[in-house]
């Protein structure tokens, strides 16, 4: 069997090498020759664990090209472009629809076209393709953990025009993940993608208004999120650590989603407006935070370093950043700045550094904005190194087990 994949970026690179490990014939198309040539050679520039390793192992079975008509070879053909988000969270279908337009023109209608970029309800059934060769399949990859997820996934959603009648050359390379298939209409598998995140925004958004709460009243919230952790109506794998609100764009776009048609249907859309006037509330803590620190603990020059600068570990992305969006809201400020993944970014008021040393002995006012592994390094010596009067905001908790605040350290989580 062949598959296909048009769209190169994050999801058709993750998807594709993972079908690629079945023995399937994988055609992969881009539009970008410069980007095809990179991928040729190994070289993804995506931030997933042991991606060379998976090609190596499996690049007899892979075939990356920006001929469109090779695609016409394929038995089942997923379009696999990362949906981008416009400055307001809303998806930005402009790329989508145009690829639509080229494979209407240039594939067979013979070919099982699967549509797996995120789109909204009622998107798929409106695309002019077969209804019988037409599904959509939702994704639910992590950036970090995306080739693992798309290997062994918890589940397979597929949208279909009849949910009971699946293309049997689809439902045969379903089968090959050895996981649930959940086969529903068009638009119930759409909103099934927008819904998952919508409960993870719950879980976000809960934890960071309880985790505060607890901070109030003289509770200690790591206690509580232990008792969370091994309910098994919420479980270990919750989002159960506070942070700076939803950031990223996949959850922001799915939170305008949903009110964007809870209005247009005139459904109450008052919950989802909570929780997008909750993560706001949420983004403002450090800022807030730092500012009553430094009139508490005034100081001739403030020195600030930050930890962090994509909105997650374990990416380059830093769309909607937390760090990026309190820069850009300080521009009178200078910033030295440290992140593992060295992000492309410049700001005139920003320092890019290689190491967390370079931060600490030149800051005294140390922000930590993610939560990766390489900051776990850090000890109380390293810490030692940062200047009078000491100051760190830690909304991820990295150093509460330390006890700075016993230390002569200004120390402030939110747990």
């Amino acid at each position: 069997m062949k598959i296909g994949f048009i769209g190169l970026s994050h999801l058709g690179l993750v998807s594709s090498l993972a079908c690629s490990t079945f023995n399937n014939k994988v055609i992969c198309y881009d539009k970008n020759l410069k980007h095809i040539l990179e991928l040729q050679k190994g070289v993804f520039n995506i931030d997933e664990p042991h991606l060379n390793t998976i090609y190596k192992n499996n690049n007899k079975n892979i075939f990356f090209t920006n001929n469109f008509k090779k695609i016409n070879d394929c038995d089942i053909v997923y379009l696999s472009i990362d949906i981008k988000t416009r400055s307001n969270g809303a998806s930005d279908l402009r790329e989508v629809k145009e690829l639509i337009k080229i494979i209407n023109y240039e594939l067979s209608k013979k070919i099982i076209l699967v549509i797996l970029c995120q789109v909204p309800p009622s998107f798929t059934r409106n695309i002019n393709w077969p209804k019988k060769n037409l599904y959509y399949q939702v994704e639910t990859l992590i950036f970090g953990n995306a080739f693992e997820r798309a290997l062994k996934p918890e589940r397979i959603i597929v949208g279909a025009e009849r949910k009971n009648n699946v293309n049997k050359k689809y439902l045969s390379y379903l089968n090959k993940f050895k996981c649930p298939l959940l086969f529903m209409n068009y638009e119930s598998a759409e909103l099934a993608k927008i819904s998952i995140n919508l409960f993870l925004i719950a879980q976000v958004t809960t934890t960071n208004s309880i985790a505060e709460l607890a901070n109030k009243i003289n509770a200690d919230w790591v206690d509580v999120k232990k008792s969370l952790f091994l309910d098994r109506r919420i479980g270990k794998y919750s989002y159960l650590n506070p942070g700076l609100g939803i950031s990223g764009g996949n959850l922001e776009r799915d939170l305008k989603s949903m009110i964007d048609l809870s209005n247009r249907y005139k459904t109450n859309s008052k919950l989802f407006k909570s929780f997008k006037q909750l993560s706001e509330y949420n983004k403002k803590w450090l800022p807030k935070k730092l500012l009553f620190l430094i009139n508490k603990h005034p100081v001739n020059k403030i020195n600030i370093g930050i930890l962090g600068l994509t909105y997650k570990k374990n990416t380059h992305s830093i769309k909607n950043s937390p760090s990026i969006m309190f820069i850009n809201a300080n521009k009178d400020k200078n910033f030295l700045v440290y992140d593992p993944s060295m992000p492309s970014y410049t700001a005139k008021n920003v320092k890019i550094v290689q190491s967390y040393n370079e931060v600490l002995e030149n800051s005294n006012v140390l922000l930590i904005m993610n939560d990766w592994d390489e900051y776990r390094e850090i000890t109380l010596s390293n810490l030692n190194k940062l200047r009078y009067p000491k100051i760190i905001i830690d909304p991820f908790s990295m150093f509460l087990h330390l006890n700075l605040n016993k230390k002569k350290f200004v120390y402030e989580s939110l747990q």
